[in-house]
């Protein structure tokens, strides 16, 4: 499997949540188009970073929010409060081609996950609250977050930093970071984790000022749980992703 993936979403690699980008964007409706690029530090051994050229394609509008694979359908709006439908995809499969450590394991393939979502909106200040479990009956997992973001303007220039914590559960954990008694060897030990945690913090940059387009450039810095620090499999429990984007209106 190519380290270099040509894949229709946008941010994928960064563990910010998908409702903090979609509030980036302008408030226009309609659909959406540009380029993108995601560069992220990967926790596995010999497999450095993925670096994912980005198309992006999506849709805007009230109730329906498309930007690449991240789906938001929102179901209600009470004042301050949003529930809606969400759907990420989870990009964290490997074969035996992207790093020595994995040869003679079985492939781990990445997923689609979707779920309940409510926000509240306080002012600039965002608070989300996420649970999603595995469509694809991939890994047969689930993920459980919150995300607490808070927008400066600043002219034309946004400025969105936000601060988050994820739980794993074991399922997904021991998918993409256990290492089955099957895969042993001398030097990679079978390991069976319990769930997991990831905390990060992160910041997105954005501006409509240039070519009659939104730009958006990110950071995000995330680190993970003894569960997953102490896989075989992982050299490191901290990550490291930047994005950068540049979409337009039809």
């Amino acid at each position: 499997m190519s380290k270099y993936l040509g894949l229709l979403l946008l941010c994928l690699m960064l563990p910010v949540s998908a409702e903090q980008k979609q509030q980036t964007n302008l408030q226009q409706k309609g659909f959406i188009y540009g380029l993108g690029v995601s560069v992220s530090q990967e926790l596995y051994k010999g497999y450095n970073r993925r670096i994912v050229p980005i198309p992006v394609l999506g849709y805007n509008s009230e109730y329906l929010n498309i930007y690449g694979p991240f789906v938001n359908i929102n179901l209600l709006r009470a004042g301050a409060v949003t529930v809606a439908l969400s759907g990420n995809p989870r990009f964290a499969g490997y074969d035996e081609s992207d790093s020595d450590i994995f040869l003679g394991m079985e492939e781990r393939k990445n997923s689609y996950e979707v779920g309940g979502l409510i926000g509240v909106q306080a002012g600039q200040w965002s608070l989300d609250f996420a649970a999603r479990y595995d469509l694809l009956n991939v890994h047969k997992g689930s993920t459980f977050s919150s995300t607490l973001s808070r927008r400066f303007n600043y002219g034309m220039v946004f400025i969105e930093p936000s601060i988050g914590i994820t739980i794993f559960d074991a399922d997904l954990v021991n998918y993409y970071y256990g290492v089955r008694e099957s895969e042993a060897t001398a030097t990679r030990p079978a390991y069976q984790a319990e769930s997991s945690k990831r905390g990060n913090v992160g910041v997105v940059f954005s501006t409509p000022m240039w070519l009659n387009g939104f730009t958006q450039l990110g950071v995000n810095f995330a680190a993970y749980d003894r569960e997953i620090e102490n896989s075989p499999l992982v050299d490191t429990n901290k990550q490291l992703s930047l994005f950068l984007s540049f979409s337009k209106f039809f």
